[in-house]
């Protein structure tokens, strides 16, 4: 269940094994610090809505945290304030774990956000956006429509499954292979439903010349995700 998975701990955990000298436990109480921060700022908010408000003020106007491109494990957000869409994502759920808000974790091809399910009225969240609150409407028209990959909704251990995903393309971008095959498969069995994670696994395994494999990755990633074209044309060549 969500509530038995500690996102913090967990993203710390993979950003120790990229960076041993990361000191686990002072960043612990950095997430500790800002989880009180926005406890505090919600303090007296009943209503999703206005304690999702109080977590955007503290993050994005108080703290000043951002979106950056590049991916970050969590340390590195927590020291420089920037952060991408899966990383800001992750920070924001770690901190409002004491507001008894439903939130959810979301993805499609590229991207992550959120959705607060509401009963009186879901939302979404956009942490790369500054924590901006949009409407189905909105989410509707940006990430729907024929030929897109609708939103998925994601546990908490699928969202830990995207970070290992990410780490390990990253890894695959350094030259580290092997090591980031090993991630690949990890991710894999928190995410099997992240084509993405199996696009880059393929292309990994390409790089390696082990083409069986890649193939069967890479159509997994098509099953996962029939829009992706550059998935279809990795498979092929696996194949040829």
């Amino acid at each position: 269940a969500d509530a038995d998975v500690d996102l913090a701990a967990e993203a710390l955990a993979i950003a120790k094994e990229l960076t041993p000298t990361a000191d686990v436990a002072a960043l612990t109480a950095q997430v500790d610090a800002l989880t009180a921060q926005v406890t505090r700022a919600a303090e007296g908010a009943n209503a999703p809505l206005a304690k999702a408000r109080a977590v955007q003020r503290v993050l994005f106007r108080q703290e000043r945290f951002a979106y950056q491109k590049a991916a970050h494990p969590l340390d590195g957000v927590l020291e420089h304030k920037r952060g991408n869409c899966l990383s800001l994502s992750l920070l924001y759920l770690a901190v409002s774990r004491d507001l008894d808000l439903p939130l959810r974790g979301v993805s499609v091809p590229k991207h992550a956000f959120l959705r607060c399910e509401d009963a009186a009225k879901p939302f979404w969240i956009e942490p790369s956006m500054g924590g901006i609150l949009v409407s189905d409407s909105y989410v509707r028209g940006r990430y729907g429509g024929e030929g897109k990959t609708p939103p998925k909704l994601l546990s908490h251990l699928e969202l830990i499954g995207l970070v290992l995903s990410q780490t390990a393309n990253d890894l695959a971008l350094k030259g580290d292979r092997e090591r980031a095959c090993q991630l690949f498969a990890r991710a894999a069995e928190l995410a099997p439903r992240n084509g993405e994670n199996y696009n880059n696994w393929g292309s990994c395994l390409l790089t390696l010349d082990r083409n069986p494999q890649a193939a069967a990755m890479l159509a997994r990633a098509v099953e996962c995700d029939p829009s992706n074209l550059g998935a279809r044309s990795s498979w092929a060549v696996a194949l040829s």
